[in-house]
């Protein structure tokens, strides 16, 4: 089977809601308009079981949680958890997730993917742009739709920053209005 195949079969024909971390995502009160797509996939901290105060704006569910660490607890009707880190660090985070909680099925981001992902960016790509890039180009979703993805213009809710250190915000930007347009 391939790697990627439990979230194809997810997402397959379904309209997918991609949550990102932007702390944009609450300044509006689109919570209702996430949870009615057929699949919500959330990015590192943008659990709404850590946020439940803000649920107006995160909605809550989370079909699928895309991580790069280890950041809180999946929900508990999370169906897949694709860990996107690549690096000795991240092998640890995966074996301390999959130690965890061994029911939850778990996904690693393949090296290959990687490499294609960051061809297309022009860097390193970040967790949304590589499931957004993922989702365009492999996966075969009825749509799209992206809130809080915008984490080069807004703060980061969970670090309080405007970026990370491993993203290229220009890039980025203009990799998702390609994947977008």
């Amino acid at each position: 089977m391939k790697p990627m195949q439990p979230l194809h079969d997810l997402t397959f024909r379904q309209r997918v809601a991609l949550v990102g971390n932007a702390a944009s995502i609450f300044a509006k009160a689109d919570g209702k308009a996430i949870d009615a797509h057929d699949v919500v996939i959330r990015m590192n901290m943008g659990l709404p079981n850590l946020w439940a105060h803000k649920v107006e704006s995160l909605g809550t569910r989370t079909d699928v949680w895309a991580t790069a660490k280890h950041f809180g607890i999946p929900p508990r009707e999370c169906k897949l958890t694709v860990f996107m880190k690549l690096t000795e660090l991240g092998n640890r985070d995966w074996q301390s997730i999959s130690k965890l909680y061994p029911t939850l099925p778990m996904i690693r981001w393949p090296h290959e993917l990687e490499v294609e992902c960051r061809q297309f960016v022009g860097a390193d790509p970040g967790t949304g742009i590589r499931l957004l890039w993922w989702l365009k180009t492999h996966g075969k979703p009825a749509s799209v739709s992206t809130f809080g993805m915008d984490c080069w213009e807004s703060t980061s809710h969970w670090s309080g920053k405007k970026n990370t250190p491993n993203h290229m915000p220009d890039l980025e930007r203009v990799a998702m209005e390609r994947l977008l347009s």
